[in-house]
């Protein structure tokens, strides 16, 4: 069923086709994966290399966005990556592994799967043109910066399956161009941001395997586009909020294995296009 609800959208991110494989399983709860220490070789490569590349000699996007890229490299261990080519090498980023360029600024990075091992620098937010941020399955922990609501030409953050920690940033309700949102399967915990609601292009929610608590917010019914929530394999507690009968786009809807008490609103009825519901392990009644 999971699977299935992948394939909803022809709207779907151009990157979905390319990661279809890695969204399998999406109710499981995540395998815990161990951080691997950095050696001391890589450690000492990348401070190298950071400290004496000069993001003025790059010729083809602005310097605050080189010092961007440089500071991820440089907190999420690089010299360990294992795609890196031309990484604080070439004077010209677009050269460098998984970044894009286009009319001179960063519109695509995509890092996925690449053995990053560290946390993510505040200076993404100054990525302002940035289209697509993909850093799933890596050793990312920490927080997730809430300077990302900066992005907002963002139409797809791809973070799921790593280690992020602490509360979703409610500065993402900024974000009005985002249509895909994948934070499943990290530690994330904390209360569902109501600002989430003003994301009324997001097509694709996914914020399952977390420890996330409390109330599913009424706001939740602004997002009108919205086609695949996943809020599975976390703590959430209170009612459905009739609010959720608005989401009239919906085709996939996973609320299971959650707190959930109260009665099932009736506008649920109203979903038409809906063809997965799981309320499954609850605390519904009625």
């Amino acid at each position: 069923a999971e699977k299935n609800s992948l394939t909803v959208s022809n709207k779907a991110f151009e990157a979905e086709a390319d990661l279809a494989q890695n969204f399998a399983g999406l109710s499981e709860y995540p395998a815990l994966r161990e951080s691997i220490p950095a050696s001391p070789e890589a450690t000492t490569q990348t401070q190298q290399q950071v400290q004496v590349f000069d993001c003025a000699a790059v010729t083809d996007i602005p310097v605050v966005e080189c010092e961007a890229l440089v500071a991820l490299y440089n907190s999420t261990n690089g010299g360990q990556w294992e795609y890196r080519l031309n990484w604080l090498i070439s004077t010209t980023a677009g050269d460098w592994y998984g970044v894009t360029v286009a009319d001179g600024h960063v519109t695509k990075l995509r890092l996925f799967m690449n053995n990053l091992n560290g946390v993510m620098p505040t200076e993404l937010g100054n990525l302002i043109f940035l289209e697509e941020l993909q850093l799933s399955n890596n050793l990312i922990s920490g927080a997730i910066p809430a300077s990302l609501g900066n992005l907002t030409y963002l139409k797809g953050l791809f973070l799921n399956e790593n280690q992020l920690s602490g509360v979703i940033p409610l500065e993402l309700g900024k974000q009005s161009s985002l249509q895909h949102l994948y934070l499943f399967d990290n530690q994330l915990s904390g209360p569902l941001p109501p600002e989430l609601g003003n994301l009324t292009s997001l097509l694709n929610l996914f914020l399952s395997g977390n420890q996330l608590s409390g109330p599913i917010p009424a706001e939740f019914g602004g997002m009108t586009n919205l086609m695949v929530v996943h809020l599975e394999n976390n703590q959430l507690s209170g009612t459905i909020p009739p609010e959720f009968g608005y989401l009239q786009s919906l085709d996939g809807a996973y609320l299971n294995n959650n707190q959930l008490s109260g009665t099932i609103p009736s506008g649920t009825g109203n979903l038409t296009n809906v063809s997965q519901l799981d309320l499954s392990k609850n605390q519904l009644s009625g």
